[in-house]
């Protein structure tokens, strides 16, 4: 509560106030609401989308490339490292 609706001493001030503060407060609810579906949507053409217009801008929601696939060691998946990132001792 702002000090000038507590030095307000009549129901009149008060709303006087109340509305002398709705001229920029509201503004800027719909800015912020406007800006806020703005950014939803950026999320979900770029990041949550699965089908639609993938084939012009492609969608970070699908990986572009395949990871080459892992091979199994036959020691159980288990190799020795010298400590440097995962690097086997030479």
């Amino acid at each position: 509560m702002s000090a000038a609706v507590k030095a307000a001493e009549t129901p009149a001030e008060k709303l006087a106030i109340a509305q002398a503060q709705a001229d920029w407060s509201i503004p800027a609810l719909w800015v912020f609401l406007g800006a806020y579906l703005v950014f939803a949507g950026m999320t979900w053409f770029f990041y949550l989308r699965k089908s639609f217009a993938t084939d012009k801008v492609p969608s970070f929601a699908r990986p572009r490339s395949r990871s080459r696939p892992t091979r199994r060691l036959q020691d159980g998946g288990r190799r020795e490292t010298d400590g440097r990132r995962g690097r086997a001792p030479q």
